[in-house]
């Protein structure tokens, strides 16, 4: 259930609902392009407030915005209904979500960084899993305003390898190296290393 239907209505789209802080960098980007998709977001981001003065202007926006906070009720789970079950708006149930599980300030920086340069790969387990979970880590620091350069990302890369890879280490060209192209070699020698 982690694929993605598009097309109109809120059911057209399947995402894996929201566990927790594991899956929440996740689900957070594919709520903001579902609801960006269906014209919602502006009403869960607060940039399209509830009209004040007209009652059909406020009727319409009532029914747009309960229909964001059905969208994201239906994607997160039973578990965490607690978080979103007494919101009023969408914005109530995207803020109070976000003050759960998006941690900010400085010390979240910190932590970010530490999982992503202590990452260690570890030793014939599933590469492209492993580097994916690095990228992870890499992209909770870019949705933090903190991101690091993609030359970064790939000396990262190459330094979580296991000790058994550096003969491949040494033979990677880190001059003008991009991680894509660091990542395809890895693969490709996984793969070589597996036959």
């Amino acid at each position: 259930m982690d694929s993605s239907t598009s097309s109109s209505g809120i059911g057209n789209y399947r995402i894996e609902a929201l566990k927790g802080p594991e899956n929440y960098l996740a689900w957070k980007v594919q709520m903001q392009d579902i609801l960006t998709d269906l014209d919602l977001w502006q009403y869960v981001s607060g940039e399209k407030p509830r009209p004040m003065n007209d009652a059909a202007a406020r009727s319409k926006w009532d029914a747009r915005d309960r229909s964001a906070l059905s969208a994201i009720r239906l994607r997160v789970s039973n578990g965490l209904m607690n978080y979103v079950v007494s919101a009023r708006t969408s914005k109530d149930a995207w803020d109070s979500l976000k003050g759960v599980f998006e941690v900010e300030g400085p010390l979240a920086e910190v932590v970010a960084r530490r999982k992503f340069y202590r990452c260690i790969f570890e030793e014939g387990a599933d590469m492209e899993e492993q580097i994916r979970m690095l990228r992870g880590h890499y992209e909770r620091l870019i949705a933090m305003n903190a991101p690091l350069s993609d030359h970064e990302f790939a000396m990262a890369i190459l330094t979580a390898l296991p000790d058994s890879w550096d003969t491949f280490v040494a033979s990677v060209d880190t001059t003008s190296m991009k991680s894509a192209a660091v990542i395809s070699r890895i693969l490709q020698e996984d793969s070589r290393r597996k036959l």
